[in-house]
Order: C-alpha cells, then structure tokens, then sequence
C-alpha cells in the first residue's frame, strides 16, 4: 500500500498482476470500462438505478425518484474517474507538498 492507495502484485514469473479475490477474467468482464458517453447507455444506467437501488418501475416514480436515479448514476461515474485517477497517482508515485506552518 503506498500513501495514494494500493498497487497490484505482480507474479514473480510471469509479471502478470495477481487478482486478490477469484479469477483476474471474471473480475475484468464485470468492471465497466470507463465513463459511458453514450445517451442509450446513460439512460439505461439510470433505469437500472430506478429499479434496483430504489425498487421502483416506470409507473410509480416521481420527480424525487428520478432526481436519485440520476444522482446514483453520476455517481458510479464519478467513483470509476476517481479510482482510475488514484491508481494514476499510485503508480506514478508523486512526491506530495506539505506546507511549512509557522
């Protein structure tokens, strides 16, 4: 573990990273890829948010309702930025500033 986060191991023979939980495949096929652009894909995230993280359907959501699919769906975009952005800073390793207080 470095101070921005944790770095994968790597395989002492193959170099490969090594998976802490289960198959490195299964693990790679479920994670999403990046930030979808896509309206479809958007929308299909927000309606996936409707039904599953608040229980609901398509006839008995209201403007609450809609307002937290919306903000769950930015949100899982914004955690997939931020954790590429810290394994970034981990594997460039930066030296971080501390300002002198006097």
């Amino acid at each position: 573990r470095s101070a921005t986060g944790y770095l994968p191991e790597k395989d002492a023979k193959t170099g490969a990273e090594v998976w802490p939980r289960g198959d490195a495949t299964t693990w790679k096929s479920g994670m999403r890829g990046g930030v979808e652009a896509d309206v479809g894909e958007i929308s299909k995230n927000i309606v996936h948010h409707v039904q599953t993280s608040l229980a609901r359907q398509a006839y008995n959501i209201d403007d609450a309702g809609a307002y937290q699919a919306v903000a769950l769906a930015a949100r899982d975009d914004l955690i997939i930025n931020w954790n590429d952005t810290q394994m970034c800073y981990t594997q460039k390793a930066p030296k971080r500033c501390v300002p002198e207080l006097s």
